[in-house]
């Protein structure tokens, strides 16, 4: 039975032989053609030893070669092929990718020789280049593209060259989806108030992040933040005037807005602290009262003292000064504003809102009628 001897491309091949006796004139023939002494084939002799060197085998150098002895022969058969491709930068270890609905999964690999074709397998099924699945083959690089990734695109994904495999896991996530459940909401208080800020954000783990007027919000001695699932909230204590503008609630980029409006404390003087001042009311001035609303008038009369009368929108209601009885007196000293029988009804004045005082010494008088003081 003939050896046979397997042999790669580039593989250097060398056959040996031991005689009988060392004189013995040695012939090497490869396909019945002999073999001489060349740059990449060695014909070597040392005493009973003998041998044959191919140097950097090709796939010509494929056939049965034959050692002749005189009377004697030995033939071998030799086969040349390509070497067995590998995975450059493999080490059997599964690469890992995270990817999110939408996205492209990409994966790459590089052969230690051109022109070997591999298959892409996921989960062990072979997939093909159609739709969103694309392969590509380039010198020795190989690349997988699958276009908009799904869940159901997640699994093992192998780069298969025969005699090495890359091993690569992929999942596939659904995209994070961040709403607000309850936005935040316009607040207006005085100067030194507290002002809460609340908003419930899905999912319950977001990172939420405040703002005011453009500016990151951070817990001190006034501003503290809290989160509890998915309930948020800001607290502004003491607020002061220029803490008004927009609040900001920032969930992973999802924004939600509202204003905060700090109004300042009124201070007003009391009226005890008023300048006295007077008011002179001209005669003969026809009211027209409305539901709701009330005047002041101070008007002559032909009695002693003077007359202090304040009438109400709503009808039937006031007081008179020294001089008037009320509304039950008649006769010479009964009251002039009487309901009936009065002779010389109050002609009212009405004193609307943002009414101008004067001191009494700069405002006019009507003739023959004196000033009446009102102190304000």
């Amino acid at each position: 039975m003939v050896p046979r001897r397997f042999c790669t491309v580039s593989e250097d091949l060398r056959l040996a032989l031991s005689l009988s006796r060392a004189d013995a004139e040695v012939r090497w023939y490869k396909d019945g053609e002999r073999l001489r002494d060349a740059p990449h084939i060695l014909v070597e002799e040392r005493g009973a030893e003998c041998s044959l060197t191919i140097l950097g085998l090709e796939r010509a150098d494929a056939g049965e070669y034959l050692c002749d002895v005189s009377r004697d022969s030995f033939s071998f058969y030799v086969a040349v092929g390509d070497p067995p491709v590998t995975i450059v930068g493999n080490t059997g270890t599964p690469e890992q990718h995270l990817l999110m609905t939408g996205d492209d999964l990409v994966l790459t690999c590089e052969l230690s020789r051109p022109n070997f074709k591999v298959r892409w397998l996921r989960n062990g099924e072979e997939l093909v280049s159609a739709g969103r699945v694309k392969i590509l083959a380039r010198g020795v690089h190989r690349q997988l593209t699958i276009q908009n990734v799904r869940p159901g695109d997640s699994g093992t994904y192998t780069c298969d060259a025969g005699t090495d495999q890359m091993h690569t896991s992929v999942y596939v996530e659904a995209p994070r989806v961040v709403e607000f459940v309850t936005e935040l909401q316009n607040i207006t208080v005085l100067e030194g108030e507290t002002a809460s800020f609340k908003c419930m954000v899905s999912p319950d783990d977001v990172d939420l992040r405040w703002e005011l007027n453009g500016s990151p919000v951070y817990s001190d001695k006034r501003f503290s933040t809290t989160s509890t699932g998915m309930c948020h909230s800001l607290t502004l204590r003491s607020c002061r005037l220029s803490d008004s503008g927009k609040v900001t609630a920032n969930a992973e980029g999802l924004l939600s807005r509202a204003k905060l409006r700090v109004q300042g404390k009124c201070s007003r003087t009391p009226l005890c602290a008023l300048e006295p001042h007077y008011v002179s009311i001209l005669p003969i001035v026809q009211p027209t009262l409305t539901p709701g609303c009330s005047i002041y008038c101070i008007c002559p009369h032909r009695g002693a003292g003077s007359v202090y009368t304040r009438a109400s929108g709503h009808g039937g209601r006031r007081r008179t000064g020294p001089g008037a009885a009320g509304s039950s007196n008649q006769g010479s000293g009964g009251n002039p504003l009487g309901e009936a029988g009065g002779r010389h009804p109050a002609q009212p004045q009405i004193h609307p809102t943002g009414l101008r005082l004067h001191p009494l010494a700069h405002h006019p008088q009507a003739p023959g009628v004196g000033p009446r003081p009102l102190l304000l």
